[in-house]
């Protein structure tokens, strides 16, 4: 096994797109930590975060071949991450907007369901959460 504690982290990614498994694991090694760091300060659930520093690297694997020494390997690898933030936002927004168009549909189709409840038609609780479509 070869020693790769002295390469930089270019190096290691120069060699690594040559077929040296053993210099992504190192680069693996050293920025797995740093990495899930940066998506837990940002994101509000751990397991999140983990998932998002997997799929960092995963992206990472599957493109190491467009990786060119113009920037160093950690400003490429920090952009990696930075683009799966924008993403993640974005897919949070939607959901945001889209749970509050749910609420707003309920707020307006309450009247019947309250009328119905009221009536006796569904005088069971679990009833009326399975008719409300909460379960």
């Amino acid at each position: 096994m070869r020693q790769f504690l002295m390469n930089s982290d270019d190096q290691l990614i120069l060699e690594f797109q040559q077929g040296a498994r053993e210099a992504f694991v190192e680069l693996f090694e050293r920025y797995r930590e740093p990495i899930y760091g940066f998506f837990r300060r940002r994101l509000d659930y751990p397991a999140r975060a983990e998932e998002l520093a997997q799929e960092c690297f995963l992206a990472l694997l599957q493109n190491v071949q467009r990786y060119e020494p113009r920037a160093s390997f950690r400003s490429y690898l920090y952009g990696i991450a930075i683009h799966l933030v924008a993403a993640e936002r974005r897919k949070a927004g939607r959901e945001v907007a889209e749970n509050e168009k749910l609420d707003s549909r309920a707020v307006e189709g309450s009247g019947a369901k309250i009328m119905m409840r009221e009536s006796g038609c569904a005088t069971r609780w679990g009833i009326w959460n399975r008719a409300s479509g909460r379960f």
